[in-house]
């Protein structure tokens, strides 16, 4: 059966206020910058990094789809569980809906003036793979969810291995990326069970552990954008530098 497990969910802190709630990234940003330097700086570049920069585009292009898959089969994962946390500025209200249940927490503002703003509420769930499933359908959406969720981070991770061979843009790194593709998938502790979650903060790589991990998978949606901000940030600094040399 899928783990209903709702992480936090009836906690909120400070540090949840300032981000609009389940923001999702656009890799078509990333993708933008990396062709915009390609076409500025082609004559400077190699033989070998015209190629890198061709694969990189290439790679996005092919994220961008696998990133709109697993928000969609998150999605009906979520509508699996029946579980949902709402926000409601009018009236600074956070609403926690289980089924038919429902309760209403109202926050208090530390500025009257000020309104709240809530960020991603951890919510969501997580199950063991291979694990006995509750629905008919669901063996199949977790078989497609742990594939296309395991290659995005790749595939992710060989980007940044590409920009490496570029000198200009070799500074450019994202470690939630990195940690989730070497820590979680090709080297993961004994601690971590072989595990995928879903839930507001998007597809979660084992999530299920003994103990408590150095760290933990905070979820495909602040990932990639720490990616995407990783890309653009690191080609706009690069190209600062090159418009001043």
């Amino acid at each position: 059966m899928i783990a209903r497990r709702a992480t936090n969910a009836m906690k909120v802190t400070t540090a949840q206020i300032g981000m609009p709630v389940n923001e999702r990234p656009s890799i078509a940003a990333a993708a933008l910058a990396v062709s915009n330097y390609g076409k500025v700086r082609e004559k400077a570049l190699s033989t070998g990094e015209v190629e890198a920069i061709r694969e990189i585009s290439r790679r996005l292009e092919r994220l961008a789809a696998q990133f709109d898959d697993l928000m969609a089969l998150n999605d009906k994962f979520m509508a699996l569980q029946g579980f949902s946390v709402d926000f409601d500025p009018a009236t600074d209200t956070v609403i926690f809906k289980v089924g038919d249940v429902e309760r209403r927490v109202q926050l208090k503002r530390a500025d009257p003036s000020v309104p709240i703003q809530m960020r991603r509420l951890t919510e969501g769930g997580a199950y063991l793979a291979g694990s006995e499933a509750a629905t008919a359908d669901e063996p199949q959406l977790r078989l497609e969810l742990e594939a296309k969720l395991e290659s995005f981070y790749q595939s992710a991770h060989r980007i940044l291995k590409l920009f490496g061979t570029i000198p200009e843009l070799s500074r450019i790194r994202c470690a939630p990326i990195t940690r989730v593709r070497n820590n979680l998938i090709e080297h993961p502790p004994a601690e971590q069970f072989y595990s995928f979650g879903f839930g507001s903060t998007g597809p979660r790589v084992k999530p299920m552990h003994r103990g408590t991990p150095a760290w933990n998978d905070e979820g495909l949606i602040p990932n990639t954008g720490a990616f995407v901000s990783a890309i653009v940030d690191g080609i706009a600094t690069a190209g600062s530098k090159g418009a001043r040399t």
